[in-house]
C-alpha cells in the first residue's frame, strides 16, 4: 500500500545507518548515522497519511497494519476491586513506523541477503545444484504444487539453505543481557546487567564442531553424518546441538520469523531453478563484514536463459487447466450414486477426498509423557498411532530426551503432555529435570506453543493430577495456547475411561472434518505396524522374571510368593479393596521399600489366555520369537520389547 521510488530510497538510507558502531554507539555523529535519522524523520511523514486514514476509517484492511494500529496495552486494574486505574494505550503513528521498520527489516532484508547467498552458493557447486533441482523437480514442478506443505518437504532445499545461514550468517552480532544472576563461563563470570556479545561465524566456522568448516556440504547435515545433531528437518538452522550454529539466534530468542524465511528463500529459488539455467560469471564475493547484515562486498553477476519461453508456458497451462475440467466433470458421481473413499499412501490417513502429495497433511505433532510406571507412556505411544492415523507426524517422546529448551521452538504442530503424578504431587523421575527447568523460571515465553494436556492421578492422594495441572497453568501461563481442556484421569476409578473420553474431544478439535467417532474409523488407515516378529527355530524362552525385566528395564524386578489375597469390602462390585501379602524375600531379591514408595505389580497373562491365544493364531505355545521395533513405532519414543 502506498510503496514507491521514494519509500525505496528511505529504506535504503535507513539500510545504510545500520552498522555494528550503531549497536554499540547508535547516536555516533557520523554521516550515516545523520542520514539515517533524516531518512526516519521522512517514513514516519509519509506512513503518518497512511496511518492517519487507516485510523478514520477511511481504509480497512485485515492486515498485519491494521492490527498493529488497533492494538492497545493491557488497562491497569486495581487488583482487588478490578476497577480500571489506567486504560491501556494504543501506539503512536512513530511507534506504528517502528514496526513497520522492523517488518521491512527482519521479514525482507535478511531473507533476501539469504537468497543471494544461496544463489552463489548453489552456482558454485554444480552437483549440490543438481540435487536440489531434482527434489525441485519432484516436488515442485508447476505452479499447482509450488504449495507451503510441498515446501517443508524439501529436505535437500532445506540442508542447503542450513549450510548456506551456516557460512554466511545475515548477522554476525548477536547481544543477550544477562538477567537474573551472574553468569559463568569456564573460568569466567559474567555479571548480571552485563550485555554479552555473540558471533556467529566464529561459532559457525569453529573447526572443533564442524568438520571441512569452510567448505559448503549440505550432505554434513544427512542421518548419521558427523552434524546430523546441529540440523532440525522442520526448522532451519537448528537442530539438538544448536548453540554450536546462531545463525537464527537461540534459546528464548531465537529469531520468530525463521519458518517464513525459509519459505521465502525456498520459494524464490524453486522458482528460479525451475524455470531458469543459470551460471555465474563472476568470482565468489567474500562477506561484507562493515555492514550489519552481511551481503557480498561485490556484485555477483550471472548469465541465465529461461528454460520454457512465456508464451507456450501460458498455452500449456491453459490446456492443462482444459483438462482438469473435462475429467472433474467426467468423474463426477451420476445422481444416486455414492463416492468411495479414495486410499492414502502406506502409514497416512485416508479420507474421502485426496489429501495431497504429503503422507501427513496436518504436519507435526508431539506427545510428550511423564510416567513412573508406564501407563502414561503407553498412552503417548497410543495417541502417537492415532494421530498418524489422521494424518500427523507424530512422536511420542519420553521427558527425560527431551530438551525442555525446545518447547519455546514447537511453533509447528500441537504438543501433547501426558503427565503422571508421583508421590506427593511431585514429578516423575523422566519429567523431574523438566519441572525444573520451568520452576526456576529458565523460559518466560511459549506464546508460539499450541498445547493440550491429559493428567494421570489418584483421588485416594491429596495432590490429585498435581503435575497435569501444574504443566497447564505454567504453559498459559507462559503465553501458550490451550488447544483442549485439561484431562483428570483417576485411577482409582476408570482411568482408560477417562482417557478415552478426553482422547475422542481432543481429535474432534485437532480434526473437525474427521470426527472421532466409531462410525468415522473406516476412513482412517491402517494402523502402522510396531514390530517385525523374528522366528528363533533353536531360542530358548526366557523365565518368566527375565522376559519382564526386557520390557521394564528401568526397574529392578523380584519374583514374590503370594502367601494372602483377601477380599475386604461386602460389595466388591461397587470398589473392590483387597488385602494382599507377599513374601519380601523372593525370585531376584528381597523386596525393601520406604515409605510412600509405589508398589509395581507386573503380571503376565497366565497359561489359559496364552494357551486360547496361540490356538487363534495357529501357533504351537513353545515357538519362540522375538520382537524387533519399527521406525513406525514413532521417532523418539522407545518402543520396549523383549
Amino acid at each position: 500500500e502506498n510503496l514507491s521510488t521514494e519509500i525505496a530510497r528511505i529504506y535504503h538510507a535507513l539500510d545504510g545507518g545500520l552498522t555494528p558502531l550503531s549497536v554499540l554507539w547508535p547516536s555516533a555523529p557520523t554521516k550515516k548515522h545523520r542520514e539515517r535519522d533524516e531518512a526516519r524523520k521522512e517514513m514516519v511523514s509519509i506512513f503518518s497519511r497512511i496511518i492517519a486514514a487507516r485510523r478514520s476509517g477511511a481504509v480497512k484492511c485485515d492486515d498485519f497494519l491494521q492490527k498493529i494500529i488497533d492494538f492497545r496495552y493491557r488497562d491497569e486494574t486495581d487488583p482487588k476491586t478490578g476497577k480500571v486505574l489506567k486504560a491501556g494505550r494504543g501506539f503512536t503513528d512513530s511507534e506504528v513506523t517502528g514496526w513497520l521498520i522492523v517488518l521491512l527489516f527482519a521479514g525482507q532484508h535478511t531473507s533476501s541477503i539469504t537468497a543471494t547467498w544461496l544463489g552463489a552458493m548453489l552456482l558454485a557447486h554444480p552437483e549440490a545444484r543438481a540435487e536440489v533441482r531434482k527434489e525441485q523437480h519432484r516436488m515442485c514442478p508447476d505452479e499447482e504444487s509450488l504449495k507451503y506443505s510441498n515446501l517443508l518437504e524439501m529436505s535437500c532445499m532445506r540442508r542447503a539453505i542450513t549450510e548456506t545461514l551456516r557460512l554466511y550468517p545475515p548477522l554476525i552480532l548477536l547481544m543477550r543481557k544477562v538477567m537474573v544472576h551472574d553468569f559463568k563461563v569456564g573460568a569466567h563470570t559474567i555479571p548480571k546487567g552485563d550485555v554479552v556479545g555473540l558471533c556467529a561465524p566464529a561459532s559457525n566456522l569453529d573447526p572443533r564442531y564442524w568438520s571441512d568448516p569452510t567448505h559448503f556440504k549440505p550432505e554434513r547435515y544427512l542421518p548419521g553424518a558427523d552434524a546430523a545433531d546441529m540440523f532440525d528437518s522442520r526448522s532451519v538452522g537448528h537442530g539438538l546441538m544448536q548453540g554450536f550454529m546462531l545463525s537464527f539466534g537461540g534459546g528464548a530468542h531465537m529469531c520468530s520469523g525463521r519458518r517464513f524465511g525459509y519459505l521465502q528463500v525456498a520459494t524464490i529459488w524453486t522458482i528460479l531453478l525451475r524455470d531458469f539455467d543459470m551460471e555465474m560469471v563472476t568470482p565468489l564475493p567474500k562477506p561484507a563484514y562493515n555492514d550489519m547484515v552481511v551481503g557480498p562486498d561485490a556484485p555477483i553477476i550471472m548469465k541465465y536463459k529461461r528454460k520454457t519461453p512465456l508464451a507456450h508456458a501460458k498455452a500449456t497451462k491453459s490446456t492443462a487447466a482444459s483438462a482438469r475440467v473435462v475429467a472433474k466433470q467426467a468423474s463426477t458421481p451420476s445422481s444416486g450414486l455414492r463416492a468411495r473413499p479414495i486410499a492414502a499412501p502406506a502409514g497416512g490417513v485416508s479420507l474421502s477426498k485426496p489429501i495431497g502429495n504429503s503422507v501427513f497433511p496436518r504436519g507435526p505433532l508431539v506427545v510428550l509423557w511423564g510416567s513412573q510406571t508406564g501407563t502414561a507412556e503407553s498412552f503417548g505411544n497410543m495417541l502417537m498411532r492415532e494421530a498418524r492415523q489422521r494424518g500427523f507426524d507424530a512422536r511420542s517422546v519420553d521427558m527425560e530426551e527431551y530438551p525442555p529448551e525446545k518447547l519455546a521452538d514447537e511453533d509447528e504442530g500441537p504438543v501433547i503432555f501426558l503427565m503422571a503424578t508421583h508421590g506427593e504431587g511431585e514429578p516423575t523421575d523422566n519429567a523431574m529435570v523438566f519441572y525444573k527447568f520451568f520452576e526456576d523460571e529458565r523460559c518466560d515465553n511459549l506464546k508460539s506453543l499450541k498445547f493440550a494436556v491429559f493428567a494421570l492421578g489418584n483421588r485416594q492422594y491429596q495432590y490429585f493430577c498435581a503435575m497435569g495441572k501444574w504443566i497447564d497453568a505454567k504453559a498459559a501461563a507462559l503465553g501458550a495456547t490451550r488447544l483442549y481442556e485439561l484431562g483428570l484421569g483417576d485411577a482409582d476409578d476408570d482411568l482408560e475411561g477417562d482417557f478415552e473420553r478426553w482422547r475422542e474431544g481432543l481429535w474432534m478439535t485437532l480434526c473437525p472434518d474427521v470426527a472421532a467417532t466409531i462410525e468415522s474409523t473406516a476412513l482412517l488407515a491402517a494402523p502402522d505396524p510396531q514390530f517385525d516378529c523374528e522366528w528363533l527355530i533353536d531360542g530358548v524362552a526366557p523365565d518368566t522374571l527375565g522376559f519382564l525385566s526386557k520390557s521394564h528395564p528401568k526397574q529392578k524386578l523380584i519374583e514374590c510368593r503370594l502367601t494372602a489375597n483377601i477380599e475386604l469390602t461386602q460389595q466388591p462390585q461397587h470398589g473392590s479393596v483387597k488385602q494382599i501379602e507377599l513374601l519380601c524375600d523372593g525370585v531376584g531379591g528381597t523386596l525393601s521399600y520406604q515409605t510412600a514408595d509405589d508398589l509395581a505389580v507386573c503380571c503376565d497373562n497366565g497359561e489359559p489366555l496364552a494357551a486360547k491365544m496361540s490356538a487363534r493364531l495357529g501357533l504351537e505355545p513353545s515357538q519362540v520369537f522375538a520382537l524387533h521395533p519399527l521406525p513406525s513405532a514413532g521417532g523418539g519414543g522407545r518402543t520396549r520389547a523383549p
